[in-house]
């Protein structure tokens, strides 16, 4: 028999499904986040799933969602204003606060 059936091309598409505002899931992974197709595209990336392969999204039995590739996916995130899409940074933290010393007490005479 020529070819595997139980491997995945990347022309495959993952199949996944949309809850709600916040919540996706395929392959057997489930995310919740702001942006959740972004988020699983990212946790489909780490489990090993080609990069290569597009995400068809549903809602019930409605696609809703086409993704060009997972890989191209996990590297975005909704800008700050909600408005387009920005390159992914990764968990962000607050910025540095510089640290005030208090001021040396200066002997007396």
């Amino acid at each position: 028999m020529i070819g595997d059936l139980g491997s995945k091309r990347a022309a495959d598409p993952i199949y996944a499904e949309i809850v709600g505002s916040d919540f996706c899931e395929a392959e057997g992974i489930a995310v919740r986040s702001a942006a959740p197709v972004l988020e699983l595209c990212r946790e489909l990336v780490a489990a090993g799933h080609d990069p290569a392969r597009p995400l068809v999204a549903y809602r019930g039995h409605t696609p809703c969602l086409i993704v060009r590739s997972i890989g191209e996916a996990a590297g975005l995130e909704i800008n700050a204003k909600g408005t387009d899409f920005a390159r992914y940074r990764g968990v962000r933290t607050a910025s540095q606060a510089r640290k005030n010393r208090p001021a040396a007490i200066e002997a007396g005479p």
